[in-house]
């Protein structure tokens, strides 16, 4: 051999070779996936995953090994479960002997005998360097020779207990019967250092799957949120999904959740939001020119005060947690008469009180908006804005929703939050919504209404963990816009001609 030449492995003799093939799989799960891995193709049998790999799936056998906490939201047929049974055998062939006990639980029994019936496929297909024997080969159990195992249980109360796993795999997740309890009985292994991975497909947005993968989205726990649209594989695309939708027997709702291209769209069902989600998906989605920020971004100006202009506003304030157990913020919305929105204040708990109200002052001289403020937990906020010398407040009178009630002379400022005064709240918010009317830049504040739904018969508020603050201050924005009192017009004093 040429000095100074490169050795490639094949230079390598047998047993060199097959260590360092070895090291080389243990230490990256994308390669080995690419260049060992196996998928069952209907009517073609099992092949080579090199021979049908797609782009998404190697950006995503990264995450697997990278990331400890996934959260994955796929659409149906996406290929997301096979990787991650793949990665199941993966940490049980080249962890270290009776180190790797992998729990994998599904919706059913069925469908965890299902998905462990990969196992054998995968290991059979190894070349003879990697394949390995197996000591247990079960319905729901597959252990190999280094005493590794995984197992695959349907989600029964008990089927996460008394099992001191390395390494989770909810599968399907929101559809298991018992995610509660388990989450309870696997806190063990999400405390540690293994790897815990929640897959599924949307079901709407009262279950603890969508609770993790909107926590995670938002950043607010140690999962990653990852979404795999309908269209990753890359022979599908709109048209593909038109055909899908035609011969679609279970109605648009099921069919938008199983192949969705947004995770809202995934998890938004329209029987339970009022509001227009397609148009709110537009709204998010349209190009936006950035705000004004003021007060560290918790202020944003999306226009300036234009000389003459009314201007309204809503104000919900926050006191710690909101309906749903989960903690709330303030916010402020102001909009002018045709329903512009022109500016937004937010803050969650961490600035004093004072603070807040002395910047939410600051907006309220730039536009001095008639301002709706939620009483009941807005009464101290309305006192702090009074003492800095703020006037313009609507006052709740019964005539706004009784049309024989009589003028009160000296009504309370703001509005006390009752069933009935949320009710017809949301009604003229869904109102302007509905028909297209609001115009708003602040994609935080549309990111919210497609889970704003109805929580039970009387009760309206965010799903799970997502927020409706901002929801509920343009909310109250708009409520005020119907009651704004007539523009004071300045009597002209007439001319006396004196003979």
């Amino acid at each position: 051999m040429p000095p100074n030449s490169i050795l490639s492995i094949e230079d390598l003799s047998p047993e060199l070779k097959t260590l360092a093939l070895e090291t080389r799989c243990a230490a990256d799960f994308p390669f080995w996936l690419e260049h060992y891995g196996v998928v069952e193709i209907r009517g073609v049998g099992v092949r080579p995953f090199s021979e049908n790999i797609w782009p998404y799936q190697t950006g995503l056998a990264q995450l697997f090994q990278q990331e400890s906490r996934l959260v994955i939201l796929k659409a149906r047929q996406t290929g997301v479960s096979t990787m991650a049974m793949h990665f199941a055998y993966w940490l049980c062939r080249f962890g270290e002997p009776h180190s790797q006990h992998v729990l994998v639980l599904s919706k059913s029994k069925e469908d965890a005998a299902y998905l462990l019936e990969k196992v054998p496929v995968i290991n059979a297909a190894q070349p003879e360097s990697l394949r390995t024997d197996a000591t247990v080969d079960r319905t729901f159990q597959y252990t190999l020779s280094n005493g590794n195992t995984i197992e695959c249980l349907a989600s029964t109360p008990s089927g996460g207990r008394s099992r001191a796993a390395t390494a989770i795999v909810l599968d399907e997740h929101a559809f298991h019967q018992a995610a509660e309890q388990n989450w309870t009985a696997l806190a063990p292994t999400l405390e540690g250092a293994g790897h815990f991975i929640v897959i599924s497909t949307g079901n709407g947005q009262g279950n603890l799957f969508y609770n993790l993968y909107a926590q995670a989205k938002a950043q607010e726990s140690e999962f990653r949120a990852c979404f795999i649209p309908f269209d990753a594989p890359p022979h599908r695309n709109e048209e593909w999904r038109e055909t899908e939708r035609e011969g679609y027997p279970m109605g648009e709702e099921l069919f938008n959740q199983e192949y969705p291209r947004s995770d809202r769209e995934a998890f938004t069902k329209t029987g339970t939001c009022r509001f227009d989600v397609e148009w709110v998906e537009d709204q998010i989605n349209k190009p936006h020119d950035p705000p004004t920020l003021m007060f560290d971004g918790r202020g944003r100006l999306f226009e300036k005060v234009i000389p003459g202009q009314r201007y309204i506003a809503g104000l919900d304030c926050a006191q710690g947690l909101n309906e749903q157990g989960n903690p709330d913020a303030t916010s402020l919305k102001i909009i002018t008469p045709q329903f512009r929105h022109v500016a937004s204040y937010e803050v969650k708990a961490g600035v004093e009180p004072g603070v807040v109200a002395q910047e939410i002052m600051q907006l309220l001289r730039v536009y001095n908006p008639f301002l709706c403020v939620e009483r009941n937990k807005g009464a101290g906020m309305i006192a702090a804005l009074q003492a800095l010398g703020y006037s313009n407040f609507y006052r709740f009178e019964k005539r706004h929703i009784q049309k024989d009630a009589k003028e009160e002379r000296n009504p309370q400022i703001g509005i006390q939050m009752t069933t009935l005064h949320k009710k017809l709240m949301v009604e003229q918010l869904t109102a302007v919504v509905n028909s297209r009317a609001l115009h708003s830049e602040d994609v935080s504040m549309w990111s919210e209404f497609p889970t704003y739904v109805q929580l039970s018969a009387t009760q309206w508020g965010a799903t799970g963990t997502a927020k409706d603050d901002q929801v509920t201050g343009m909310g109250w924005a708009i409520w005020a816009a119907g009651h704004m009192p007539p523009p004071r017009t300045k009597r002209r004093k007439k001319k006396v001609l004196w003979v």
